[in-house]
C-alpha cells in the first residue's frame, strides 16, 4: 500500500494526531476524556452529583444550567469544587473569641 516505511510512518502518526480524544486540565492535573464531552456529561461521568458540584471553566463560572450546552476541548482548564455535607447534630459551638 505504500512506497517505502517513511510514507507508512507518516500516515499513522497522522492517524494517531486525529484520535478522538483531548486532556482537559481538571484542578490542575491533566486528564484524557473521550472527544466531544459537554460539562454536565464530565460532571456524571467523575461520577459527582450536579447539585453538589460547582465549575470554573477557563476561569469562568458556568451556571448549571448551561452544562448541557457547554461543550469541552482539547485544553480546557476546571476548576471542580464538589461540596460535602456534614457537621454536628446539636447547636453550634460557641467559639471562644466571641464574649
Amino acid at each position: 500500500m505504500y512506497a517505502n516505511r517513511e510514507a507508512a510512518l507518516a500516515n499513522c502518526q497522522l492517524l494517531i494526531a486525529n484520535c478522538f480524544f483531548m486532556i482537559l486540565h481538571i484542578n490542575g492535573e491533566p486528564r484524557d476524556f473521550a472527544d466531544g464531552l459537554t460539562l454536565s456529561a464530565l460532571v456524571a461521568h467523575l461520577g459527582m452529583k450536579a447539585d453538589r458540584v460547582a465549575v470554573e471553566l477557563n476561569l469562568e463560572i458556568v451556571a448549571r444550567a448551561d452544562w448541557t450546552a457547554t461543550a469541552l476541548k482539547d485544553g480546557d482548564k476546571l476548576e471542580i469544587v464538589h461540596f460535602v455535607g456534614g457537621g454536628t447534630s446539636g447547636p453550634p459551638a460557641r467559639s471562644p473569641l466571641a464574649n
